[in-house]
């Protein structure tokens, strides 16, 4: 997605030096800077999935692409696999396909994955999300 912008910033820090009595106090400005910054559907996908995968109730990450017959669990290096992310008309739409813990609230872990996803991408990437569908494609009741 194509985030365009125009910022000013002021870094200031502090910069010991052996054997000063005191610090040495250095700005750096940035001028205003002009440009597109695109994050690719790889990246969302990474933050989605690490982001899943911290949620109570997840077990693991099913892949995106497998089919229905047999559900696999992914390692949570590649949960990744379990995002789908596509671009829609105001934002991204992403599809998550989850394996939830036997004995939780399905409604409620699906909605704090949700309001969880669409939190991070907010705050980190700044990408408008248009849809966010949590799919269960499994319980784990042991083990």
């Amino acid at each position: 997605m194509p985030i365009g912008g125009r910022f000013v910033q002021v870094v200031a820090h502090d910069v010991y030096y052996p054997n000063a009595k005191s610090p040495m106090r250095i700005e750096v400005i940035m001028a205003e800077v002009k440009g597109n910054l695109h994050i690719s559907n790889d990246v969302i996908g990474e933050i989605v999935g690490s982001a899943v995968i911290d949620c109570y109730g997840v077990v693991g990450m099913s892949d995106a692409q497998g089919s229905s017959s047999s559900i696999k669990l992914l390692t949570p290096a590649r949960a990744r696999r379990g995002v789908a992310v596509s671009a829609g008309d105001e934002g991204v739409n992403i599809d998550i396909y989850v394996v939830l813990k036997y004995g939780v609230n399905i409604a409620v872990v699906t909605q704090n994955i949700r309001d969880r996803v669409t939190f991070l991408l907010d705050t980190y990437v700044q990408v408008p999300v248009e849809s966010i569908d949590v799919h269960v494609t499994g319980i784990k009741v042991r083990g």
